[in-house]
Parts: structure tokens; sequence; C-alpha cells
């Protein structure tokens, strides 16, 4: 298992080390002793299954605030999604600036986000299934989003068509002019 930083500090790909053979294969999806070297001490708290029924669905922007920040691991099990971070970290060289990548089952890659990062999802395929790990605990009440389709932020979703599948909770989230205002970061 090798964990690869990204462009923005705190985002790393986490490569697996699948073995395959005839029989199928084994992904090492987790493994503490590559976390710790790389220094990431983390016990996760929650695992979650997120499926997705069909291509060109959007879910977030959305982040925890303090004390329920997360960190997430995000391992991909079937179909192919886009995985998006927004860092909101109060002083971060990167404040407001966002990565993305395209996860799939078949790759071997994860993506591992330290606490401070607004998530966001488009299912690039039908039938997306993703596992979700997080060191800390869901609170609603601290539960808030940004657009994502906001103009500030100006994230380049792959859509497949002009119009997205999204909820109407996340498509009511605001301006991230509008958070910054409210929340000055996380």
């Amino acid at each position: 298992m090798q964990l690869k930083p990204r462009k923005l500090n705190g985002v790393f790909e986490v490569h697996h080390g699948t073995v395959r053979d005839e029989r199928g294969f084994m992904a090492k999806l987790f493994d503490e002793r590559s976390y710790t070297e790389a220094g990431i001490v983390r016990p996760w708290k929650q695992i979650l299954h997120s499926h997705t029924a069909h291509a060109n669905t959007i879910r977030g922007l959305y982040v925890q605030r303090a004390p329920y920040t997360e960190g997430k691991l995000v391992v991909p099990c079937r179909g192919s999604l886009f995985w998006v971070v927004v860092d909101l970290r109060k002083g971060s060289k990167t404040f407001g600036q966002w990565d993305g990548t395209v996860l799939t089952a078949e790759s071997g890659v994860a993506l591992y986000i330290e606490r401070g990062f607004a998530h966001g999802m488009l299912s690039l395929s039908d039938h997306v299934d993703a596992l979700l790990a997080a060191d800390n605990s869901h609170s609603d009440e601290h539960s808030v989003g940004i657009a994502w389709n906001d103009p500030e932020l100006v994230i380049e979703w792959p859509l497949l068509y002009p119009a997205p599948v999204i909820s109407t909770a996340h498509a009511g989230y605001p301006s991230f002019s509008a958070f910054r205002e409210r929340y000055h970061g996380i």
C-alpha cells in the first residue's frame, strides 16, 4: 500500500497493492502501518456504503463543522465516479482551491482526505458504489454545504449531460462567498 500526495496538502491517492490471479483479486483497503508512516493516525468511527443509481448524479459539496469535521477514506467498489475536495481549512495556503479525480473500482486507487475539506461526487456510470470511512461521528446539526456549481470555485465537473441529478437539499446549498461569510473556514 502506498500513499501519494495530490496537489492539495492533506489529500492522498491510496494505492491498495491489489493482488490478482485467475480467481479474482485481493485488495488491502486499509493498513495502519502505511498510514502511520505517512504521519496519519486516525481511528475510523464510521464506515459507510454509498450507492448512486444513475450516472450524472451529484452529491455535495458537503462538510461537517467543528467539532465534527471528518477525515475520510473514499474507496470505489463499483462503477466510476469523480470525487472533488475543496480546502476549507482556516489559514491554509490553498484555502478555497479544489482538486478532483476519477476513481474506478478497477484502478486499485482510493483517496484519503484529511479533516477540513468539503466533499462532492459525480457519478460517471450507473450503479456506483463506494466505501467511505470517516474518523469522526456524524452530526446533522453540524452538516453544511456549498453550491456544487459555485462560480467562484469554478469546479470542472465532467458532466455527462448538462443538467445533473441532484437532491433538493444539495441544490439549495449556499454560495462559497456566503459559506465563508458565515463560517470563515472549518
